[in-house]
C-alpha cells in the first residue's frame, strides 16, 4: 500500500494547472522589465530564487513554473514547479509597479536534467484564491531582453539531505488475521544526520491515529550507514504494529521523540491512509436508485433496448435548451482522497437544482497504483448513483512516464481498469480529460480510438466519451475526420472561450452529426458564465453541458458552491447565476 497524505498541495496544484492551463486571459497582462529565475540543487532539494519588476501596474499573482526535461527523449516534456508557502498554500507574490520584488522558495524535483523554463503568473486578486483562467504573464509570449531562461540544473537522486533526526515511512501492509480483524504493519526508518551529537541512547517513535497507537524504540546501537553516498547519514529500522483493527479506512500520524519524550522532534500529520478489508468500506448504491444504462445513436439517448430516453418529463424543460444539464464535481478527488461534500445527500441537492449527471476527474497514476485511491474514486461514483444520476469519470491527463509512448500504454491500462470496474453499470467513462500532449486531432484520434476499442472489448455496451484534442476547446478536427471504426457516445468539448467563439469551434462538429457535450466551462465571473449559457442555448444539436465546478473553495479553484454541508445549497455569485439559468431552462424560458 503506497503512502499518501490526505491533502498534498503539490498534487492538487498540479491537477489545477493541468485542468486550467491554456485558458484565455481575462485582464490586462503584466509587463515585466526584470525576470530572473535561478535554481540551486542540494541532492533532490532545489532552492529557486526569483526577481520580477512590473512596469505597467501592480498586481497580486501566483507563480507557476514549467521546467523542461532535457534528458527525456521522444517528447517535449515539461515538469510543473508548484511553489507553496510555509502553510502548504500556493505562493502568492505582491508585485508593485516600478519595484523589483525578490524572494525564494524550496521544493523537491524528480531526478533529471532540466534546461529552459516557462514562467506563468496567474491572477490572485484577493491574495488567497488563484484564477487559473486569468494568466497575467506568460514568458512564452516573450521575455525582457537579456533575460536568461535556462536553469542548467541536474538532479541525480530522489533523496533529501538528512539535516536533523527524521522518520521516513515505508510501504504499509494490512495483514488479515482471519477473524474479521487485521494487523497494520508499517516499516519505517529513523534517519540520523552524520553530524548528530546527541547524548541519548536512542529515540521513541510513535504511530497514532484512528486505528490505534504503536510506540517503538529506535536504539542508536542499531544504527547502520544509510544508502546515499552523498549523504553519510545513519539509519535505524523500526516497525510499527497495530493489532485488532476492523475493516475500514484508517489515518495515521507519526512522531519522533527524544529518549525523555517531551515535545516531538518531528510530527507528521496525516502521513498515511491505509485500508483494511479491501473495498468493503465503500457503501454501494442501492440497485433501485441506479438510472438505466444508455447509449447514443444518431444524437439520441437510448436505453439498451433502443427506446428513447427522456431526461425531462416536462416538455417545457427542453423547449428553450434541448441539451441535458449536468455539472462537474471538479478536481475534488484529484486534490483530496476524501473530498468534502462527497455524500449521496449532496448529489441529491445537485440533482434537484437541475443536474442529471455529475462529471469529475481523478489522478490516473494513483488510480493505477493505489487500491485505496481507486476505492475512494468508487465511493464518489456510488454516491452519485445513489442520488439517481449518472456519474462521468475521467482520468486527469495521461499517467506519468519518461516517454509519450509509455504514457499512452499506461493510459490504456487505466481505461482498462475503469472498464472492468464498471462493466455493466450506469457509469459514463471518458477516456482522458484534456489530452494536452496532443495538439491536433490527427495525433489524438488513433490514441482515443485505441482506448475506446479497449473499453468496448471488455464492456460492449459501455457509455464512452472522447474529448477533443489538447485542452478540448476545438471540435473542428474531429468534425472533418470523426472516429467511425468504433462507437463513441459523446465527444467532449470545453467551452473556456469567448461566447462568440463557441459556435465557431463546436458548431462544425455538431453540423457533422457528432454528439457533443460541453463537458466543462466556467470562470469566476457571473455575467461571463451567463453569456456562455446563452451561447450554448443557441448551439442547436448540443447533447449535454456541465459548468465547472459544483464544489467549494479548497476543493477547486473556481467553485460554484459556498456551502453544501446542509440540506440547502448556498451558492457563490457564479453559482447563483448557473442555478438561475438552470431554473429558467427547466421552466421553458430562454435566457436573455
Amino acid at each position: 500500500m503506497a503512502n499518501f497524505t490526505r491533502l498534498n498541495a503539490y498534487i492538487f496544484l498540479i491537477c489545477a494547472v493541468l485542468s486550467f492551463a491554456g485558458r484565455p486571459a481575462a485582464a490586462e497582462p503584466l509587463k515585466l522589465s526584470v525576470v530572473s529565475i535561478r535554481a540551486v540543487a542540494d541532492m533532490a532539494d532545489v532552492t529557486f530564487s526569483y526577481g520580477f519588476k512590473a512596469v505597467n501596474r501592480s498586481a497580486n499573482t501566483a507563480l507557476q513554473l514549467y521546467v523542461h526535461r532535457d534528458d527525456v527523449t521522444g517528447e517535449d516534456r515539461w515538469e510543473p514547479v508548484n511553489p507553496v508557502d510555509q502553510d502548504g498554500r500556493p505562493l502568492i507574490l505582491h508585485l508593485f509597479k516600478g519595484l523589483t520584488v525578490t524572494g525564494s522558495f524550496a521544493l523537491k524535483l524528480p531526478a533529471g536534467k532540466y534546461g529552459t523554463f516557462r514562467l506563468l503568473l496567474f491572477a490572485a486578486s484577493d491574495s488567497k484564491s488563484i484564477d487559473f483562467s486569468n494568466v497575467l504573464y506568460d514568458s512564452a509570449a516573450g521575455v525582457p531582453e537579456g533575460t536568461r531562461t535556462t536553469l542548467a540544473l541536474t538532479i541525480t537522486t530522489s533523496e533529501s539531505r538528512v539535516v536533523k533526526p527524521t522518520i521516513d515511512i515505508g510501504l504499509a501492509e494490512a495483514v488479515d488475521r482471519g477473524i474479521g480483524k487485521y494487523e497494520i504493519v508499517v516499516p519505517a526508518t529513523v534517519k540520523i544526520p552524520a553530524s548528530y551529537t546527541g547524548s541519548d541512547e536512542g529515540f521513541w517513535a510513535m504511530a497514532k491515529g484512528s486505528a490505534g497507537t504503536s510506540q517503538v524504540w529506535a536504539a542508536m546501537k542499531d544504527a547502520r550507514p544509510g544508502n546515499e553516498p552523498r549523504d553519510p547519514y545513519r539509519a535505524i529500522p523500526v516497525t510499527f504494529r497495530i493489532p485488532d483493527v476492523s475493516a475500514g479506512v484508517w489515518t495515521l500520524d507519526f512522531g519522533l521523540f527524544a529518549q525523555a519524550w517531551g515535545d516531538p522532534i518531528q510530527w507528521r500529520w496525516h502521513a498515511l491512509d491505509i485500508e483494511t478489508g479491501g473495498d468493503s468500506w465503500v457503501k454501494q448504491a442501492p440497485r433501485e436508485t441506479m438510472p438505466p444504462r444508455l447509449h447514443v445513436v444518431n444524437r439520441r439517448f437510448l436505453t439498451m433496448d433502443d427506446k428513447p430516453f427522456a431526461f425531462y418529463s416536462d416538455g417545457a424543460a427542453t423547449a428553450a435548451a434541448s441539451f441535458v444539464r449536468g455539472g462537474n464535481y471538479g478536481n475534488a478527488i484529484c486534490w483530496n482522497t476524501f473530498p468534502d461534500l462527497n455524500s449521496p445527500g449532496y448529489f441529491v441537492l445537485l440533482r434537484d437544482m437541475g443536474c442529471h449527471f455529475i462529471r469529475f476527474n481523478f489522478n490516473p497514476d494513483r488510480y493505477a497504483g493505489e487500491p485505496l485511491y481507486q476505492h475512494a474514486v468508487d465511493q464518489v461514483v456510488q454516491n452519485i448513483l445513489t442520488a439517481g444520476i449518472y456519474p462521468i469519470i475521467a482520468p486527469q491527463d495521461l499517467p506519468k512516464a519518461d516517454s509519450l509512448s509509455l504514457r499512452i500504454i499506461r493510459g490504456l491500462a487505466v481505461v482498462r481498469a475503469m472498464a472492468k470496474k464498471y462493466n455493466g453499470q450506469s457509469v459514463w467513462l471518458e477516456v482522458c480529460n484534456e489530452p494536452k500532449e496532443f495538439s491536433t486531432w490527427q495525433t489524438w484520434k488513433p490514441v482515443a480510438e485505441r482506448y475506446v476499442r479497449e473499453i468496448r472489448s471488455i464492456d460492449p455496451d459501455a457509455f464512452v466519451i472522447v474529448p477533443f484534442e489538447g485542452y478540448s476547446k476545438d471540435g473542428r478536427g474531429a468534425a472533418r475526420d470523426p472516429i467511425t471504426s468504433v462507437a463513441v457516445d459523446l465527444y467532449d468539448g470545453h467551452a473556456y472561450l469567448s461566447p462568440e467563439d463557441i459556435a465557431v469551434n463546436f458548431g462544425p462538429a455538431i453540423d457533422a452529426g457528432l454528439p457533443v457535450i460541453a463537458g466543462e466551462y466556467g470562470g469566476d465571473n457571473a455575467p461571463y458564465i451567463h453569456s456562455v449559457n446563452r451561447a450554448l442555448q443557441s448551439l442547436h444539436g448540443l447533447m449535454a453541458a456541465a459548468p465547472w465546478a459544483f464544489t467549494v473553495q479548497g476543493q477547486d479553484s473556481l467553485p460554484l458552491i459556498k456551502d453544501g454541508a446542509s440540506a440547502e445549497l448556498v451558492y457563490t455569485d457564479t453559482g447563483k447565476s448557473v442555478a438561475a439559468d438552470y431554473a429558467a431552462w427547466d421552466a421553458g424560458k430562454r435566457l436573455e
